[in-house]
């Protein structure tokens, strides 16, 4: 249930990285059936450097105040997001500013049972005297402005309630942060376009503004926790907030806790609405997207997984991948014409994630080829020690629930990590020590049981066949995880080849059928 760990877009697929910005720091997913994990002993996360002074722009120094609401009526504000990333701080500086300003307010903060991580609203209701504010909570169709901190926890059936339709403007940070359901289903995509979307018509188009607010804190000011603050600012630059800038730092400042960051955001958010380009070009986030999508040609996909093989296995192994690869093609080619290139990028990256396996090898060869040593500096700073969290079946101990429980091995594990990288060529050969476990059968067997559906791919291929076949050549790719987690997921999948290859005819089945 941890939303620390999150998507991350690679060459090879989506993998899931910690974000150690969120990270609560309790350490149980050291406990957990992780297949590996360090921990760090005597260092700290190396944080972003914010944008010195010199390289804002002159003209920035004195933004010109936006014109803000009169207070007329009762101005209400609704700051939405998830617990643990100061939404109730958003709706508490705006209550004091209100307060310093000599304005009456009522402030009603939603938490529920969510704590970190769960939906959160604060409601803040300003106007010129108490007795004109009749409720706390923000009603249907009553809010003025929205401060929404997280997309989905705004595109909530709560939060468009209270929009008025070509009146409430929203403010909404555009990052795409992970809810239990994306741990629950690793291929589940994150719905960006229709949370936008279903805002944006409830609201319409022109009433929304956007903001990656997350990496631009980072980046600006070296805080990502910073990021609502700066929605603050975007919002107060916009005109949504009655209250006036004085008054805001001046809340920031007896709020104490981070005030020189939060101020330094402020500023950014008022820079954002003033000219979100430069903004995004001075962070470096020009023309890059949130969550950098992966684009190559088919021809730079075998490429790619070709060099990985021969750095996993060899150049025989690398061999062996091209040539099944390219006989699909050809073969694709000239039985079905229209959907040859789709079919071999599933072939492509099927075959790879079964030839690929993480065995013991290739994690010893990923924590110790330099990438790992890489990271792991441009994350932390000063003297630290690694410890390696590992749960070896062969050398494990069993937890309650009957998995491998993973021990701590200290940082001497290194030189034995770098040894068994060294020696993957034993792998699956008479000396390879792991060839008996359970966990390298079951990769052996799925491997000859792809080649061979392969194979069964020749006789099966025509144009009312083609989607099977590409399902069928796909499927590897939800066979996930490590130990008991990737036998479930293998015989989720070993059920729905059984069932695409009675569907695809007798000449496809083989000995399936029996199985």
């Amino acid at each position: 249930h941890c939303l620390s760990v999150v998507p991350v877009a690679t060459p090879f697929g989506e993998k899931r990285r910690i974000d150690l910005a969120t990270c609560n720091k309790d350490e149980t997913c050291v406990e957990g059936f992780c297949p590996a994990i360090v921990t760090i002993e005597g260092g700290r996360p190396r944080k972003s450097k914010p944008v010195p002074p010199a390289d804002i722009p002159a003209e920035w120094t004195s933004l010109p105040a936006p014109r803000l609401p009169a207070l007329d009526r009762p101005w209400r504000i609704l700051a939405a997001g998830i617990g643990g990333t100061g939404v109730v701080t958003i709706g508490h500086l705006i209550a004091m500013a209100a307060h310093l300003d000599g304005h009456a307010t009522a402030v009603l903060d939603q938490t529920g049972l969510a704590q970190k991580g769960g939906a959160v609203a604060s409601h803040v209701t300003i106007a010129t005297a108490p007795d004109t504010i009749h409720a706390a909570r923000i009603g249907e169709m009553r809010a003025d402005a929205i401060i929404g901190c997280d997309l989905i926890v705004a595109a909530d059936t709560p939060q468009l309630a209270t929009v008025t339709p070509g009146h409430t403007r929203i403010i909404v940070n555009s990052e795409e942060t992970i809810t239990g359901a994306f741990l629950r289903d690793p291929a589940l995509a994150f719905p960006a376009d229709s949370l936008l979307g279903a805002i944006a018509r409830r609201a319409g188009a022109a009433q929304v503004t956007t903001a990656d607010a997350r990496r631009l804190a980072e980046r600006l000011t070296g805080q990502a926790i910073a990021a609502n603050v700066l929605l603050l600012g975007l919002a107060w630059q916009a005109g949504l907030v009655p209250v006036s800038e004085a008054a805001l730092l001046a809340a920031i400042d007896l709020n104490h806790r981070g005030a020189a960051t939060n101020r330094a955001a402020f500023a950014w958010g008022r820079r954002a609405a003033h000219d979100m380009d430069r903004v995004r070009a001075l962070a470096g986030l020009d023309g890059d997207a949130a969550t950098p999508a992966v684009n190559e040609s088919l021809t730079q996909v075998i490429a790619r997984r070709a060099e990985e093989l021969s750095r996993y296995g060899g150049a025989r192994l690398a061999a062996r991948y091209r040539a099944r690869v390219e006989d699909i093609a050809r073969h694709a080619a000239l039985a079905a014409p229209d959907d040859a290139e789709a079919l071999t990028l599933a072939v492509a990256k099927g075959y790879f994630h079964v030839l690929a396996a993480k065995d013991e090898y290739d994690v010893a060869r990923l924590f110790s080829d330099g990438g790992f040593d890489a990271d792991l500096n441009r994350a932390f700073e000063g003297p630290f020690r690694v410890h390696y969290h590992l749960a070896p079946a062969w050398l494990a101990t069993r937890d309650a629930s009957g998995r491998p429980a993973k021990r701590d091995f200290g940082p001497w594990l290194r030189g034995l990590l770098a040894l068994a990288a060294r020696l993957r060529f034993l792998r699956d050969g008479p000396l390879d020590p792991f060839r008996f476990g359970a966990d390298r059968a079951l990769e052996r067997r799925h491997r000859t049981e792809y080649e061979e559906d392969l194979t069964r791919l020749h006789a099966a291929l025509a144009g009312d066949t083609i989607d099977l076949c590409r399902e069928l050549a796909e499927l590897p790719l939800t066979v996930r995880g490590f130990g008991a987690v990737r036998r479930e997921s293998y015989d989720r999948a070993a059920a729905r080849r059984r069932d695409i290859l009675i569907r695809l005819g007798p000449g496809s089945t083989g000995r399936v059928a029996a199985e």
